[in-house]
């Protein structure tokens, strides 16, 4: 078993009246199977399987980022078995999901090819 520490921090200055300023942090227990930090090239309008769908219950803690700087290249989130997205990444934009393992996450790249960099662990 291993132990993971994801912290969020947010601050605005500008959308509202006042500041939002907050920062929170977990420690979540986790377990096999995991992913260290990887990379996966994206081809427009192709797929790839972050996450596959296990087939079981539980929670799964995934980390993906759109790591493309220039173009209008975006990824698209949704379930393996799904095609309904849930969420879009732009240039330079991540995400940090827990995702139920027996849906799994697939990306699909939008506009051009997409370098998406993820990682992933499994609530133990």
């Amino acid at each position: 078993m291993g132990t993971l520490k994801p912290t969020l921090t947010i601050n605005d200055t500008t959308t509202f009246s006042d500041p939002v300023n907050f920062s929170v942090s977990d420690e979540l227990t986790t377990t096999a199977p995991a992913q260290s930090l990887s990379l996966v090239s994206v081809a427009s309008s192709g797929t790839a399987d972050l996450l596959a769908d296990s087939g079981a219950n539980g929670t799964v803690f995934v980390f993906v980022k759109n790591t493309n700087t220039s173009g209008a290249f975006s990824v698209d989130l949704r379930t393996v078995n799904g095609t309904n997205v849930f969420g879009t990444l732009d240039n330079g934009e991540f995400a940090f999901i827990p995702v139920d393992a027996n849906e799994g996450l697939q990306v699909l790249g939008v506009g051009g090819t997409v370098i998406v960099e993820y990682a992933y662990w499994t609530k133990g």
